[in-house]
């Protein structure tokens, strides 16, 4: 399945209230639950966890892992 960047943007809600964000002096880490939708239907969901490191003032990257299913998934 491919989706448009625009499109998979304007699905990401606003706000921070679905995240949990974890920070230890230069390392953090975001955790989220998600579901991707297709047609108005929720195709998958799962979670998102990034892992980032502030090195020369900016928050950078490491790392990104995810996991999805098809069964399960929360009615949102």
């Amino acid at each position: 399945m491919q989706v448009k960047f625009a499109v998979f943007c304007d699905c990401l809600p606003d706000g921070t209230d679905a995240l949990e964000e974890r920070i230890d002096d230069d390392i953090a880490m975001i955790w989220t639950a998600y579901d991707f939708r297709a047609n108005g239907k929720i195709h998958h969901c799962g979670t998102d966890i990034v892992t980032l490191i502030h090195q020369d003032g900016k928050w950078l990257i490491t790392g990104i892992a995810d996991n999805s299913r098809t069964t399960g998934c929360p009615a949102r």
